[in-house]
């Protein structure tokens, strides 16, 4: 598969003061054609910094990067013209132009108007949901229609790489479903790849194809979602009962199958880790010896967001074990 975005040992020291901050420790990692790569990490990991080297905004210490198969430093602008952004925090559009304009302004600044752009850009808007809203100015805009005229200008050049940071923050449910929506089809049926940035977990899982998880500068793991979600699923199922069980039977749940037990004034909860399914049934065998009714049962998958927090909490030398 084409190989959009390639970094290898990428570093980034800042100095001053006599002091050196490694903001971005020799990290490796690579986006796809058509892949959606959740960039992910909290405050501090150094995944801005890592963006802005993508960018061209900041120049890398050591290491390398390759922009659609061109490197940024000795090609700056033919490696630029391959990407679109969004980035949080940063004027992505101008606020004085209507809708309009600004996506023939940012067109033109990457010499990307031709024959179709009218074509592209009345497509765009209508996708977008912003063909009503086309000649109004951008500041009249709510902030969701803000945040989809940004993702108007960062597409309107057809970029084959989408660097999209918090593309959903701040929006309300219909808005970000709405950018979901398009940045999937981006990718699904356009082939666009996308490094997307978010702290909403939830989002991240929906999107993302593939994840990036970095912390301290340093990349955690890499892999595909569901080769996550395999890894961690440990098969943790919930059992339910009507009843108490006697205190000889819960003492050997727990230490032989690191059970945990919750009473209420209605019966048992069971919260036990098994190996294998097959295992259920040796704990089924227990509660119907004991006669005691089973309410429900349910197996619990995880989700990306409690293997993040897991993999930040071991830390970098602890997870690489399920990079791929």
């Amino acid at each position: 598969m084409e190989t959009a975005i390639s970094v290898h040992k990428l570093r980034k020291e800042f100095r001053g003061r006599g002091k050196s901050i490694v903001a971005v420790d020799d990290i490796d990692f690579t986006l796809r054609r058509g892949e959606i790569l959740g960039f992910l990490g909290p405050n501090g990991a150094g995944k801005t910094t890592t963006i802005k080297m993508l960018c061209g905004l900041v120049k890398p210490t050591s290491g390398s990067l390759l922009i659609g198969g061109i490197d940024p430093a000795a090609n700056p602008r033919k490696a630029m013209r391959k990407l679109g952004a969004v980035l949080e925090g940063s004027r992505n559009t101008y606020w004085r132009l209507t809708v309009d304009e600004n996506l023939e302004y940012f067109a033109y600044s990457r010499g990307r108007v031709s024959s179709d752009f009218r074509h592209r850009r009345d497509r765009l808007l209508t996708t977008l949901g912003l063909a009503e809203k086309r000649t109004e100015l951008v500041q009249k805009l709510s902030r969701g229609m803000q945040q989809k005229v940004a993702l108007g200008c960062a597409l309107i050049p057809d970029p084959e790489i989408l660097l999209l940071d918090e593309p959903t923050l701040g929006l309300d449910l219909q808005s970000s479903q709405a950018i979901q929506q398009e940045i999937k089809r981006l990718a699904d049926q356009e082939g666009k790849s996308i490094l997307l940035t978010t702290h909403q977990m939830e989002i991240a899982h929906a999107l993302s194809t593939h994840v990036a998880i970095m912390n301290r500068g340093r990349i955690v793991v890499q892999d595909k979602v569901k080769n996550l979600l395999d890894v961690f699923s440990l098969g943790m199922y919930t059992i339910r009962v009507y009843g108490w069980l006697p205190a000889e039977e819960r003492t050997w749940l727990e230490a032989r199958w690191g059970a945990e037990l919750d009473h209420d004034e209605s019966g048992t909860t069971l919260r036990v880790p098994l190996t294998d399914a097959r295992q259920l049934y040796l704990i089924i065998e227990i509660l119907e010896r004991h006669k005691l009714l089973i309410s429900n049962i349910q197996r619990l998958e995880p989700n990306l967001g409690e293997i993040y927090l897991k993999l930040i909490e071991e830390g970098p030398v602890e997870a690489t074990r399920f990079g791929a």
